[in-house]
């Protein structure tokens, strides 16, 4: 069994955590799909915005799957895409997340660049 830890939030967003278990990847990036769009159709009534928090590493991959298997067209133009752990390197660098991204979801959703809030790359660290 492909174990999936997912954390989804009830009908009223109070903070309730749940953890599915699935029989593959193809369905965890259903599931993946099913739950944030259930959640922006909630968000976006209430705050006509939904944003998403972007990891990197496999992410990306299910939810490209996720939404090119989903049969319903999904309004995307009120979500916004924040990243959580981006590598600070250049946007063409084969470890930028929002470079992974940018390659990826945009090839295969009718979404804008200009709805990425990419990480300042520029910045660099003090190392000591």
């Amino acid at each position: 069994m492909f174990l999936s830890a997912c954390v989804k939030m009830c009908e009223n967003f109070q903070d309730v955590r749940k953890i599915e278990v699935v029989k593959d990847s193809q369905r965890v990036s259903e599931r993946l799909i099913e739950i944030l769009v259930s959640a922006a159709e909630s968000v976006i009534a209430e705050k006509n915005a939904f944003t998403v928090g972007l990891s990197g590493g496999s992410m990306v991959d299910f939810l490209c799957s996720g939404f090119l298997r989903r049969e319903a067209k999904v309004d995307l133009t009120k979500w916004k895409f924040f990243f959580c752990d981006e590598r600070i390197v250049p946007v063409h660098h084969s470890e930028s997340t929002f470079g992974t991204y940018k390659r990826k979801l945009l090839t295969i959703l009718p979404i804008d660049e200009k709805q990425f809030i990419p990480v300042d790359t520029s910045m660099t660290r003090n190392i000591e």
